[in-house]
Parts: structure tokens; C-alpha cells; sequence
């Protein structure tokens, strides 16, 4: 896993996020949205030392009891790409 494709997958979640959170009127996502981007941010820095969003998935559906919602999986997607690149990167 490379640091341009997990970026690309971040980014698309946060895409996915900020569309439910306009949308739907889910303000709370903004939490997640943040743990994303301060993420982004150490992986551009060189300076990711563990999976920052690890739980992200399970926060969505936790403050949304929407467990059919497609983006807590992709969200949980997202997470073990960052565990694959922090693996291969060590």
C-alpha cells in the first residue's frame, strides 16, 4: 500500500462523510471527518506512528444506529488499508 492510494481512500471517505453529513443532517460526523483529516496530515508529514482512525467505522455506527449505511464499511475499509501501510512502511 502506498501513501498516494491510502490518501486517495481517505479522502474519498471523507467525500463519502461530508455528502452524509450535508445530505442527512448528520453534524456529529464532523468528529470522524477531523480524525481523517489530522491523519492525512501525518501521513503527508511522514510522521504516522499508528492507525489514527482505527474505530472510525464503529463511532459512525454508534452515533447513528445505521448499521445498513454503506460508509461505516468502507470507513472499516479504509482503516485496515492503514494498517497494511503502517505494516509495510515500519
Amino acid at each position: 500500500m502506498n501513501k498516494k492510494t491510502l490518501l486517495l481512500e481517505m479522502e474519498n471517505a471523507i467525500k463519502l462523510m461530508e455528502n452524509e453529513k450535508i445530505n442527512n443532517n448528520k453534524g456529529k460526523l464532523q468528529a470522524i471527518i477531523d480524525l481523517f483529516e489530522r491523519a492525512k496530515i501525518r501521513i503527508n508529514n511522514n510522521n504516522l506512528k499508528f492507525n489514527a482512525i482505527r474505530g472510525a467505522a464503529r463511532m459512525y455506527a454508534e452515533m447513528y444506529s445505521d448499521y445498513m449505511n454503506p460508509i461505516p464499511e468502507y470507513l472499516y475499509h479504509v482503516e485496515k488499508k492503514m494498517d497494511k501501510f503502517l505494516e509495510e512502511n515500519k
